[in-house]
């Protein structure tokens, strides 16, 4: 359960959110039949790689949203956890093979990685020495990480291109027009990217007094807004990666998720009935 710095009206859905991803790890163990995978079996373990990253975003979101001082921050996160999503999704499939990729999930986690593995191998060329105490080994590193995985498209005959971050938009709306459910991801990606790079930051002030602006803490229902959107990117992230073992537990998660989505003190929330 994720520890909360600061107790208000949203503190118990808060911390349900927050036990979200425990419950993803134990459906996963039963999923799967492990806790862990092996190094080469694709695609499980780059999902699970992606699924610790979103959940490491999700939950700092949450403890954020406790603190309506700080709430407003969680949009970095955001966009963070869909570009995770996107990923995912793509893996699996579901864009309906609008990127040219007709290659199975294995294949496209092995691009996955390639892909990260080629950006952060290009700028690590460009770090500079006094910020990185071996610079020179983690560069050889990427670039024999960029070898083994070349070798591994071979041998699984993969012809999808890396991943890359221009594919997201593409990404989330093929997949909303099959599912309508996803709709909303791609126009978060949108504001949020602006959001990140301060395109948006007026948005966050307000007049306080005759001819004074200032950031005031976020209401409740701002906050629920924001956890809503957290949780639908991160369940959606964690629902597609079980449903690659098994329909049944990831329906089950699903509907744990919608519960709380949906139950009388997060319509309250949502409704602006707890400011």
């Amino acid at each position: 359960m994720v520890t909360l710095c600061y107790v208000d009206a949203l503190a118990r859905l808060l911390a349900s959110a927050g036990d979200i991803p425990q419950r993803f790890g134990m459906l996963w163990v039963e999923a799967s039949g492990a806790p862990y995978v092996e190094p080469d079996d694709y695609p499980d373990v780059v999902y699970l790689q992606l699924e610790r990253l979103a959940r490491l975003y999700f939950l700092s979101a949450i403890n954020l949203l406790g603190v309506p001082e700080l709430a407003n921050a969680v949009n970095t996160y955001l966009r963070q956890l869909v570009e995770l999503l996107a990923q995912v999704l793509w893996i699996a499939g579901l864009d309906q093979g609008v990127s040219g990729d007709q290659t199975g999930a294995a294949c496209r986690a092995i691009c996955a990685e390639e892909g990260a593995t080629g950006v952060a191998a290009v700028r690590a060329e460009h770090l500079p020495e006094q910020y990185h105490e071996n610079a020179s080994a983690t560069r050889a590193g990427f670039k024999e990480r960029q070898q083994q995985l070349a070798e591994l498209k071979k041998k699984h005959s993969c012809t999808c291109r890396p991943w890359d971050e221009g594919r997201v938009s593409a990404v989330l709306r093929a997949v909303a027009s099959h599912h309508p459910d996803a709709a909303g991801f791609d126009p978060l990606y949108q504001v949020t990217s602006n959001d990140i790079h301060n395109a948006l930051w007026h948005r966050y002030f307000q007049e306080v007094a005759p001819g004074v602006s200032d950031m005031p803490p976020a209401t409740n229902q701002q906050r629920a807004r924001l956890l809503h959107q957290a949780l639908s990117c991160y369940a959606s992230c964690a629902t597609t990666i079980l449903r690659h073992h098994s329909l049944d537990l990831a329906n089950e998660f699903e509907v744990g998720v919608r519960a709380l989505l949906t139950n009388q003190l997060s319509r309250r929330a949502v409704n602006g009935e707890l400011d």
